[in-house]
């Protein structure tokens, strides 16, 4: 499948979860100096990491101009019905894209977001080769922030201990050096007091963070000759010394390693978007469960579905998928390329009956009945044959007089035939 590069340039990384061997929620991101040093202003780099509105505010990355990567539990309460959101912080101010389904690893901490609008920007490439060991990952997150020092020590404030001067919400960035190998599926990160050496080496005082609370989700970086690289996506974080504050000095960081499921982030991503092709459940076929779709989505704002580029749902989009994408026309419930008798048949079967019906069913109009309007429909196309089909003589169509007959006759037509 293509990806679309982002610009180039070093990028950020930030993030945090509750591991079972810690005590507490894991913190913002964290850095060995000054927070404020580590924000980052739009216009930059980085302008494609989104603040998601889930799970108190966690941290997402655009993969490309529909899809974002993040943390299965920080999108863990997509589904509900206050219409979350990824938030990005732009130059021109903030523009907010709501969410529309979301495609959950069936073992990695790890999921796939589609946005009901594209933000028309084009997401950064996934990092595939697995030489991430020693390379200095570049980091960045949305979370709460402090030094190794002021790290929070309780979600509730009143508590002792924490610093509440760093709320999530701000867009921080800072460096860490990765740590990873042969069969490992994360990267792993220490946060080095700056006075010392470091388990593997402080980067120093201006350069080494650790994700926290709201980081959850957000990138880290490699920097592949001038492209920024998706490597990791923040995880977990470790309590390594027990002592219920972290990350302070010396804790740990798991990323889930990109490397190890590229693949299976690729294939929840189709190589167009659906309103180039009308293919909108991605099963590489245009078919009925494609008509009915777009059917549900009359009216709304999931603009997947907007195939005129209108910003509305409707017909609009239903005659460009019935007749640019699928080569027929209205009428053709099998879609099998005509309107036909079978066709005719098919909407007299459910004439006057009660619903909700399909396009199959005779509702041509995707209102949830099959009534005279869309028997109007159907006779303005009898006998249309797409012109890749060989054509076949005209039939007339039935009076509405006669559609009542053949509707009432049916039940008894099908006795006979048992």
């Amino acid at each position: 499948m293509k990806r679309r590069i982002a610009a180039a340039g070093q990028i950020v990384f930030v993030f945090a979860m509750l591991l079972a061997l810690c005590a507490a929620p894991a913190r913002g991101i964290l850095v060995s100096d000054d927070p404020d040093l580590h924000v980052v202003t739009a216009p930059s780099e980085f302008g494609m990491v989104g603040h998601l509105s889930t799970g108190g505010g966690t941290t997402g990355v655009l993969i490309n101009e529909w899809y974002f990567l993040t943390a299965k539990h920080a999108v863990a309460n997509i589904s509900t019905a206050w219409n979350p959101s990824m938030i990005l912080h732009l130059s021109d101010g903030d523009h907010w894209y709501a969410m529309a389904e979301k495609y959950d690893h069936p073992t990695a901490d790890l999921a796939v977001v589609r946005l009901k609008a594209s933000p028309e920007v084009p997401g950064y490439e996934l990092y595939t080769d697995t030489d991430e060991n020693s390379q200095v990952g570049t980091m960045v997150g949305y979370g709460m922030s402090g030094t190794g020092e002021s790290v929070l020590t309780y979600w509730n404030p009143s508590q002792p201990g924490g610093d509440y001067r760093y709320p999530r919400g701000t867009l921080r960035m800072g460096y860490n050096k990765i740590l990873t190998g042969t069969g490992m599926d994360y990267l792993e990160m220490d946060f080095d007091d700056p006075s010392t050496g470091g388990f593997w080496g402080s980067l120093g005082a201006d350069m080494e963070v650790m994700f926290g609370n709201g980081d959850s989700g957000g990138p880290t970086f490699i920097d592949d000759g001038g492209t920024l690289k998706i490597a990791g996506i923040h995880s977990q974080l470790f309590d390594v010394d027990q002592n219920g504050r972290w990350p302070d000095y010396g804790d740990k960081g798991h990323d889930v390693r990109i490397s190890t499921y590229a693949a299976w982030v690729l294939a929840q991503i189709p190589d167009q978007p659906a309103t180039e092709t009308g293919d909108f459940d991605d099963n590489g076929l245009l078919n009925l469960a494609d008509v009915d779709g777009l059917f549900d989505q009359f009216g709304g704002d999931d603009f997947w579905y907007d195939l005129s580029g209108d910003q509305a749902i409707d017909m609009a989009d239903t005659d460009i998928l019935i007749r640019s994408f699928m080569n027929t026309e209205y009428g053709d419930t099998d879609l099998d390329g005509d309107v036909d008798l079978a066709d005719y048949l098919a909407l007299a079967g459910n004439f006057g009956t009660s619903g909700p019906f399909s396009w199959s069913d005779g509702d041509l109009d995707g209102d949830d009945d099959v009534d005279f309007a869309d028997y109007q429909v159907l006779e303005s196309f009898y006998g249309f044959n797409a012109p890749s089909a060989p054509p076949l003589p005209p039939a007339p169509i039935p009076e509405p007089v006669a559609l009542l007959l053949v509707t009432l006759g049916a039940p008894v037509v099908l006795r006979g035939l048992g």
